[in-house]
């Protein structure tokens, strides 16, 4: 048996010990903070997102959008929800909304998570191609939004978000290939002047909602303009699957 200073060491080191792992439990069980809210102007009853619990790693990785024009006077409810021309994946609640790019990095993490719960059932996902990064990335959503017009949006999503590749009607035809499709028709519908149309509009609602990059999101009634990660995303689906239908 230890005695004396040796054993006033022991009792003082084990009672250090229990209040490290003590605060470690108490951290690892700790509820996460509330999640905080701004109201918006419009649409009524929807609101933007504020948390503390934004992720500022992730949100360095988001690209800054140039100016967009804001849809004046348009039904934003009609446009985040109604556009016929918009990819919608799964038949779940709630609603969410993503704006994407091809070369967004950030994208990749934050569309697989919504593909995975669109798939299960768990949300609908409405797809907005937002082509902010250039010529190449206009040329992704413009081989995307053609294919969506053969039944193949989500295969054709996946192969031009996971791959390097050259925005040129060659590669186009050789996407269709793969996937299936019919080559001519996917060169045409690439030149379509509906496709840079349905571009401008997606444009003009992000103005709207005062998007500044992707992935932008609108869960239910809630916009996140930063990236989150996949807790907080989690949460923000319980919250909305909890407060029911939209107010639109």
């Amino acid at each position: 048996m230890f005695t004396g200073p040796r054993r006033l060491a022991l009792v003082a080191l084990a009672l250090v010990s229990a209040l490290v792992v003590g605060a470690a439990v108490r951290k690892a069980i700790a509820p996460p903070p509330p999640l905080t809210f701004v109201e918006r102007a419009a649409p009524a009853g929807f609101r933007d997102l504020v948390s503390a619990q934004r992720d500022a790693a992730s949100a360095a990785l988001v690209p800054i959008a140039p100016a967009a024009p804001a849809a004046a006077g348009g039904d934003v409810c009609a446009a985040l929800f109604a556009d016929p021309d918009d990819p919608r994946i799964g038949a779940g609640e709630p609603v969410v909304v993503y704006f994407t790019d091809y070369r967004c990095p950030y994208c990749r993490v934050v569309g697989a998570l919504l593909f995975e719960r669109a798939a299960a059932g768990e949300i609908t996902l409405i797809v907005k191609e937002w082509p902010i990064l250039g010529p190449a990335s206009e040329a992704g959503a413009r081989m995307a939004l053609a294919a969506a017009r053969q039944g193949a949006f989500v295969p054709a999503h996946e192969r031009l978000m996971h791959t390097a590749f050259v925005p040129t009607p060659a590669y186009g035809a050789e996407l269709a290939h793969d996937l299936g499709l019919d080559p001519d028709r996917m060169i045409a519908d690439m030149a379509d002047p509906a496709i840079p149309a349905h571009l401008a509009r997606t444009a003009a609602l992000a103005g709207e909602l005062g998007l500044n990059g992707t992935p932008g999101l609108v869960v239910g009634r809630t916009v996140a303009k930063r990236s989150v990660r996949e807790p907080l995303l989690d949460r923000l689906i319980d919250e909305e699957r909890r407060l029911g239908p939209l107010p639109c």
